[in-house]
Parts: structure tokens; sequence; C-alpha cells
């Protein structure tokens, strides 16, 4: 994307293109999928995505459906960040590891694909949010030690006159799922659920 920026610059291109950033590209260069998205959103120029992946570790485009959530969490939330695609959008140029074209292959493989982005797209918004509403923290409601110190890691930069013993807590433990958890994808109601995600992929594939 860098080289690229460069290249419409010197010939005065910039204000007409935008970049179409695609996963396994950003692997081949040698960067990963967020940097790429952020060096295009700082220039203005992020247009759209190619919503695949490579092997990082086999030297050439293998386009397969990406369903690593840390990754594409990562980039969800640079893409929110920079306040989305725009006219943009999202493109599954994948394909099957395996070469197969057998109807159950494809339907997995696309449902696959589209819940890993779903599944980031609500991470992402969770990471984003909370700093949005935050705040500076209110006089009347000081920082209070945890019940059980274990919870929290501590330094001893004290964050409060009044009790100087109180640490600057760090980060919180990881909260337990339970089976009265909610699906972080299905109870939202910007997905749709598996009958209706395969619904629309029969009605594309008859189109």
């Amino acid at each position: 994307v860098a080289s690229g920026i460069a290249f419409l610059r010197t010939y005065g291109l910039e204000k007409y293109f935008k970049f179409n950033i695609e996963t396994n590209h950003a692997t081949l260069a040698g960067h990963t999928f967020q940097h790429e998205i952020e060096v295009a959103a700082s220039q203005n120029m992020l247009g759209s995505i190619d919503a695949n992946a490579g092997d990082e570790l086999l030297g050439w485009d293998t386009d397969q459906f990406n369903t690593n959530v840390k990754e594409l969490t990562l980039a969800m939330t640079s893409i929110l960040k920079a306040g989305g695609l725009g006219s943009g959008g999202f493109n599954f140029d994948a394909k099957l590891r395996r070469p197969s074209i057998d109807p159950e292959d494809l339907f997995h493989a696309h449902i696959g694909g589209m819940d890993a982005y779903a599944l980031a797209f609500k991470l992402a918004r969770r990471i984003i949010s909370p700093s949005k509403n935050s705040s500076s923290p209110s006089s009347a409601n000081p920082p209070r030690a945890p019940a059980n110190r274990n919870t929290w890691r501590t330094c001893s930069t004290p964050t409060s006159t009044a009790n100087p013993k109180v640490g600057r807590r760090l980060r919180p433990a990881l909260p337990k799922l339970s089976a009265e958890s909610p699906n972080p994808v299905r109870s939202s109601a910007f997905f749709p659920g598996p009958l209706a995600r395969a619904a629309l992929f029969i009605s594309l594939t008859r189109a």
C-alpha cells in the first residue's frame, strides 16, 4: 500500500483512487492485514477489502477463506476507527483450500468466512466502545481496591491520595463463559442466522 501511495502521488493521481486491501497480498508483502489498512486509512485512501487469507509459510497467493478471528478483529478495529469503508465493501476473493466445487463445501466455506467477520466486527465494537464512553474519573467515585487481589495486576503508582495503597488497575481477569452467556454472533441483529445465510447463499448461486 505504501508503495502504491507513492506511485499515485508521483503522478498526481491520489485524489482519484482508493485501495482495495487484500489480506493475502499483505502477507506476501511481509506485512499484516491491519498494517495495510492503517497505512491506507492514514492517507484517506481506504476503499474496500478482499476478504481472504494466505498461508504465512507459503510464498504465493492461496486466497483461502479467512477464519482467523484474532487477525480479523484487529483489522475490523482499524476499519471502524477509520470510519468504515464508505462506498466500498467486503469481497470474498477466496476459494476452498481443497480444490472442490461441491455445493456443501462451498456452503460451509462461505458461512465460516461470514461468521468470522461477523464475530470480529462485534469484538471490535466492544474494544472501541469503552474508549468512546470513557471520561476522566470522578472524585465522587475514587478507585477501589478489588476484593480479590489476584483479580488485578497492580503497580506501585497510587491513583488516590486518600488511599495511597491502592495501585493503578491494569488488567482485569477474563470473564468466565457459561451456558447462559449469549452467543456473540447470533445475539446480534446485524447478522442473520444459519438458515437465513443458507437461503441467501442459495439465492445468490441461482441468480
